[in-house]
C-alpha cells in the first residue's frame, strides 16, 4: 500500500509558515524581496555624486525599505542580489561626458558595485542606465544598500512618464 502525505502549508517548529503549495501544485516560498520605483518625478541632480531618491515602494516583504533615507536595510542576514534601471535626462540640452551609477553598502564608496559610461566628448543625452547588478552580504541589522549617481553636467533623474526607474533586492542565501 502506498501512503500519500498531503500538505498545503509547511511550517517550522514555531508554527511559522515557510512555504505553501497552491492548487496548481506550485511551491510558493516565503521570500525576502524589495523593489522601489520612480517615474516622472524630475529630480534635479548636480554634477557631484549623490544618493538617488525613490518615489514608490512596489514590494517590500519585510519592511526593510527606509523611505526618508532612500536605502534598504533588511532584517534578515544573508547574501542579496540587486539591480535595476535609472532613467536620466540632460538639463537644457547640455550633453554629458560620463554617467556613473553605484550601489553602495553602508554608504561606503570603497565597498561598491558601479557602472560608468564614458565618451571622449559631451555626447550622452537621455538614457535609461543599468543599475549594477551583483551580490552583497548584509548582516540583517545595520547593513544597508543604496543607489548613488554622478555625471559631469547637471541631469534630471526619473524624467519620463513612460520609462520609469527601479531598484530591487532579493535574498538569495540566508546566513
Amino acid at each position: 500500500m502506498t501512503s500519500v502525505l498531503k500538505v498545503d502549508n509547511i511550517q517550522n517548529t514555531s508554527g511559522t509558515s515557510a512555504l505553501s503549495i497552491n492548487n496548481n501544485g506550485l511551491v510558493i516560498p516565503k521570500s525576502v524581496i524589495m523593489q522601489v520605483k520612480a517615474k516622472n518625478t524630475d529630480i534635479s541632480h548636480t554634477s557631484s555624486s549623490s544618493k538617488v531618491e525613490w518615489q514608490t515602494v512596489e514590494i517590500d516583504t519585510i519592511n526593510g525599505w527606509d523611505s526618508p533615507n532612500n536605502r534598504y536595510t533588511p532584517s534578515v542576514a544573508g547574501y542579496y542580489q540587486f539591480g535595476g534601471s535609472l532613467r536620466v535626462s540632460v538639463v537644457s540640452s547640455n550633453p554629458n561626458q560620463y554617467y556613473l551609477v553605484k550601489v553602495l553598502k553602508n554608504g561606503d564608496d570603497t565597498d561598491r558595485h558601479a557602472i560608468q559610461l564614458n565618451v571622449n566628448s559631451d555626447l550622452l543625452l537621455n538614457n535609461s542606465l543599468p543599475i549594477p547588478s551583483g551580490i552583497v552580504q548584509l548582516n540583517g541589522s545595520t547593513d544597508y544598500i543604496e543607489v548613488h549617481f554622478a555625471s559631469d553636467e547637471g541631469t534630471i533623474l526619473h524624467d519620463s512618464t513612460s520609462i520609469g526607474s527601479y531598484f530591487f533586492a532579493k535574498l538569495v542565501h540566508a546566513t
